[in-house]
């Protein structure tokens, strides 16, 4: 009994220093921040305005087309106006006066000017209109999007329609791109109003 007693003893030091250096050897990855593995996804918001996006916003859309119509009909009516004297000019400028090459010309110029007036101040209209109907939709958009990466898992999101134009994304696996799967989710919970009888 004596002798099992003092080999215990005995044994105490060793079994201390190989806890000792167990500590030591596994403090500096206990003292290390854990880093999470990242589930990252690609969203393309070109898409929700695409023929099968976001329906809300394509009907906003939609309807601010048909109001601007008659801006739109007319701008066109404008530029027929503009080449059909561009043609003109080109095919019968020869058998003209000075004096009518002239007015011609100055008719063209006036008529660009309006045109040009005419068109910027329509976009810039409809610009402003647009942003004003789609902006509680794309909040709306915004928060659903961040709902449906957390409920998903998903630690990075990132939207690739701005960094395709200056080729920041060369490549991506087709299947980390969720834009189909989230414009369903989110046409299932917020459908589009359905349209008023005329």
């Amino acid at each position: 009994m004596k002798q099992m007693h003092y080999s215990f003893l005995a044994a105490l030091p060793i079994l201390a220093l190989a806890w000792w250096h167990t500590q030591q050897t596994a403090s500096p990855a206990a003292t290390q921040p854990s880093i999470p593995m990242a589930k990252v996804a690609i969203i393309d918001s070109n898409e929700f305005t695409a023929d099968k996006g976001i329906q809300q916003v394509l009907q906003q859309l939609r309807i601010l087309d048909e109001k601007y119509k008659p801006q739109t009909d007319e701008l066109q009516k404008m530029q027929r106006e503009i080449e059909a004297l561009q043609e003109e000019i080109r095919t019968k400028s020869a058998n003209w006066t000075v004096e009518v090459q002239r007015r011609k010309q100055e008719d063209l110029e006036d008529k660009q000017l309006k045109f040009k007036r005419r068109s910027e101040d329509t976009q810039r209209a409809y610009q402003k209109e647009r942003l004003r109907v789609t902006a509680p939709i794309s909040e709306r958009v915004r928060t659903h999007l961040q709902q449906y990466a957390i409920k998903r898992g998903i630690t990075i999101l990132i939207d690739i329609a701005p960094l395709e134009q200056s080729g920041a994304v060369p490549y991506y696996d087709q299947a980390v791109d969720i834009t189909q799967d989230f414009i369903n989710d989110y046409n299932r919970t917020y459908p589009a109003a359905a349209a008023a009888p005329k």
